[in-house]
């Protein structure tokens, strides 16, 4: 929100208070076009997906290789034999993949939009 105001301060200072409304637009879309990757993951909103991004990603990554070796040693310890504890195993740890895709996309949906309601009217 700061670098926000920031930058309308730096358009304004620019044109002028008596500027064309299309002289304005144009400056906001040519200060758009130079935000950078580092600028947007600095705002607020950026750095709360980014930190669910990487936590869903390390998930996807951890998850599942737990989930296999968990599932295969207590199948172990039940006897069953060893081609039916590599399948079963396997399956249970896609279903955790599945189950982390799906609770991401879940608190994507239900995620709340904190972006003002002048942004979200253009």
């Amino acid at each position: 929100e700061v670098d926000r105001k920031e930058a309308i301060e730096k358009i304004q200072a620019k044109l002028g208070r008596n500027a064309t409304k299309e002289e304005k637009v144009a400056a906001v879309e040519q200060e758009q076009k130079r935000i950078t990757l580092a600028v947007a993951l600095r705002q607020r909103q950026n750095q709360r997906v980014l930190t669910k991004l990487i936590l869903f990603s390390i998930l996807l990554l951890v998850a599942p290789v737990l989930v296999y070796f968990f599932v295969d040693r207590m199948l172990e310890l039940r006897g069953v034999p060893k081609d039916d504890r590599f399948h079963r195993a396997g399956i249970v740890a896609i279903g955790s993949v599945v189950a982390i895709m799906a609770s991401y996309v879940i608190m994507a949906f239900f995620e709340k939009d904190d972006l003002p309601e002048a942004e979200k009217e253009d």
